[in-house]
């Protein structure tokens, strides 16, 4: 069955996948960790993050600790879908459910929240700079003062 689930999965045949989860489940069957990661890397490839997230859901149910490789591509796709908490939330998820964590993981989501906290200060400057800054040195700056250019030391204002 699992082997069946990630070749329709690999052919994106969703309907048909989970139609074979949906029997394995009746006879009792559990899904692998290949299985759940054949689910997520399919949906995470078409960009599908919702249906990743409930796929995940499914297979908490199921399997209740999906193990570190389920939890680090949920978190890669919350990070691919620039959804910080989410990815944190999985983080502390894994954490409570006693998966080991390292630090290649704790690094990246760390480096992501700077990456995110930088590119928010960054669209902030921009909104600042482009309200008030002229476009020509000929046109009044916010305050309304001229932007000259000086010789020696760049711009000023007067």
């Amino acid at each position: 069955y699992n082997s069946m689930i990630r070749a329709l999965c690999m052919s994106f045949k969703f309907g048909e996948a989970m139609g074979v989860l949906g029997n394995m489940l009746e006879r009792n069957l559990l899904p692998n960790g290949h299985t759940c990661r054949a689910f997520l890397s399919a949906y995470l490839t078409l960009g599908d993050l919702t249906s990743a997230c409930r796929i995940f859901e499914l297979l908490l149910k199921v399997q209740p600790k999906p193990g570190y490789r389920a939890y680090e591509m949920l978190i890669e796709g919350f990070q691919t879908h620039a959804n910080l908490q989410e990815a944190v939330n999985a983080f502390k998820d894994m954490r409570r459910v006693g998966i080991p964590t390292d630090d290649e993981l704790i690094d990246r989501i760390v480096a992501f929240k700077h990456e995110t906290a930088l590119e928010g200060a960054r669209e902030d400057f921009h909104k600042y700079f482009k309200r008030g800054m002229p476009a020509s040195v000929d046109q009044p700056v916010a305050d309304g003062t001229l932007l000259m250019e000086g010789r020696n030391s760049g711009f000023h204002t007067r």
